[in-house]
């Protein structure tokens, strides 16, 4: 840490000096001598961000901005509105960063810079990313790639492709996301950029890490490792550990996670990286939560909250508060859980963090579900929802799909129990809607069978015999003799209402034979019952 205190004093004399120079600025000597010390200054910029300096990289940048107005060098200008976009990025100021890059593209567009055009649009796409707006985001990289294209610059488009890729893996499209890093390493190594190589080694290793393919994830990281080892990258090399560690993590490996976010740490500690200490204390929270440490876990989520808000970085709290929040609800301490995901949802709000938004709601609705809260387990599941489809986040749709089919089911019983049938058939109905496209034919019979329980309470007849008939099926087809047995009892009700009184007494025996060998006593005695009326009726016609 000292040694970057020393490296920004350097770099703050070298701010003051270039300020000296602008302000006597005269011949053309003087203006060479500042052109090169602003190269410098873009050296401070770095290092602010890196130690999470956000208001002297501001303030850097801003004295650029106004040493190249004097000069009238706009190109100059348009590069210092990207690096202002770079701190907010960075900074987790989305909509400042989109700001500042519309600012920058706008002016290489005047000035016909097609490549740094190129370059814009590719941070644009990155913010859009982070977003979580997908469409946009490609729709940036794009258009950064054709311009690349356009130019012949192999690198760009090699970059580009891996950004596409990244997106793609959001997305969950995998083989859309191969097939981007497979365009991006081979250009790299057509190129001999090892670094590029490296990175796209690292990229395809949290591929096959967000797909569970955790054999696959540590060969990648590896060949990524060999190379930043060979070029002495330190800082990529953190990063390799920390995904490594990522690994180890969800395979239950605590020891190995532990090593390896460890030595991340150091690193990014002697470089005075607090963002990826913030990032790494995180992850140590994960491993000893996961252990059930929680007081450990809980110091290092406080040491990341502490140094995310001493940046400043609203996403960086906002995630650590889903991760708390996650802490909670494994601890099975609702109440603080709930609390701490509020205060995520909020800064995810203020931010239009969509995926954090998405993921936050559906954690909530995990909360309530556990609960029995089914009225708000229904609310935020239909949130979560609402936010990944917005996002055109499949996979996660699909993981919500049946927790929410789960959740409505439940409130609706609920409802109904409580005499709302219209309302408990209404979340039926939706519950339904998502089961028919799932694969779980067990819970279609079961929200099929309540649908036609609900419209048996409502005197509809007719399409309470439907649904109970719809449901019976299915069981039959599942071998469920619980499911087979329900559905039987309430044809047989159905039956005496309609004075259809020998099916009736076929459908309820079979239904109490049913239960007998599953030996469910309070049924038998309510079929003994029903089977009792029967007969009593049977008994009065004939007399």
């Amino acid at each position: 840490m000292e040694t970057v205190q020393q490296q920004l004093e350097e770099k703050n004399n070298l701010v003051r000096r270039a300020d000296e120079l602008v302000k006597q600025a005269e011949d053309p000597q003087q203006v060479k001598q500042i052109r090169q010390l602003l190269g410098r200054r873009h050296e401070a910029i770095e290092l602010y961000i890196r130690a999470g300096e956000w208001d002297q990289a501001i303030e850097v940048c801003q004295g650029n901005l106004k040493t190249f107005e004097k000069l009238g060098d706009t190109h100059g200008q348009a590069q210092t509105w990207g690096n202002l976009g770079v701190v907010y990025d960075r900074k987790g100021e989305w909509d400042r960063a989109v700001e500042m890059y519309q600012r920058s593209l706008e002016t290489f567009e005047r000035l016909g810079d097609a490549h740094g055009q190129a370059q814009t649009c590719g941070n644009l796409g990155s913010v859009y990313a982070d977003k979580g707006e997908w469409d946009r985001a490609l729709k940036m990289y794009q258009r950064s790639l054709e311009t690349f294209e356009r130019l012949g610059d192999a690198h760009g488009q090699a970059q580009t492709w891996g950004n596409l890729g990244s997106v793609y893996a959001d997305k969950g499209e995998w083989d859309r996301v191969l097939e981007m890093y497979r365009r991006s390493l081979e250009t790299f190594e057509r190129l001999g950029d090892i670094r590029g190589q490296a990175q796209t080694w690292g990229n395809l290793g949290n591929v096959y890490l967000r797909k569970g393919e955790l054999d696959r994830a540590p060969e990648m990281y590896r060949r990524s490792l060999e190379i930043f080892e060979q070029l002495g990258d330190a800082m990529s090399l953190a990063q390799t550990w920390g995904n490594l560690g990522s690994v180890y993590l969800q395979r239950g490996e605590w020891g190995r996670a532990l090593e390896m976010y460890q030595r991340s740490l150091e690193i990014k500690e002697r470089f005075g990286d607090l963002r990826g200490q913030a990032r790494t204390w995180a992850n140590l929270g994960s491993v000893y939560s996961r252990k059930g440490e929680w007081d450990r876990a809980l110091e290092m989520y406080q040491r990341s909250l502490e140094a995310f808000e001493h940046l400043g970085d609203a996403h960086g709290l906002a995630q650590m508060w889903l991760n708390l929040g996650n802490m909670f609800l494994q601890k099975g301490e609702w109440d603080r859980a709930i609390e701490v995901y509020q205060r995520s949802l909020k800064i995810f709000e203020r931010l239009g963090d969509a995926l954090g938004l998405a993921q936050t709601w559906g954690n909530l609705g995990s909360v309530y579900l556990r609960r029995g809260k089914w009225d708000g387990a229904v609310e935020s599941y239909r949130q979560s929802l609402e936010a990944f489809t917005a996002i055109g986040l499949t996979r996660e749709i699909n993981k919500i799909h049946p927790v929410l089919a789960d959740a409505a089911y439940h409130l609706g019983r609920q409802y109904i129990h409580q005499g709302r049938w219209y309302d408990g058939l209404q979340l039926l109905e939706e519950s339904l809607t998502i089961r028919r496209k799932g694969d779980d034919l067990n819970a279609l019979a079961d929200v099929i069978r309540q649908i036609g329980v609900t419209r048996h309470l409502m005197g509809d007849i007719e399409q309470a015999r439907i649904r109970y008939r719809d449901a019976l099926r299915l069981y039959e087809r599942t071998g469920n003799r619980h499911g087979i047995a329900a559905c039987k009892a309430g044809l047989g009700r159905l039956a005496i209402q309609t004075g259809m009184l020998d099916r009736a007494t076929h459908e309820l025996e079979q239904a109490e034979k049913l239960y007998t060998e599953l030996g469910e006593t309070q049924r038998i005695n309510e079929l003994k019952d029903v089977l009792g009326l029967a007969a009593h009726i049977q008994e009065r016609q004939a007399a």
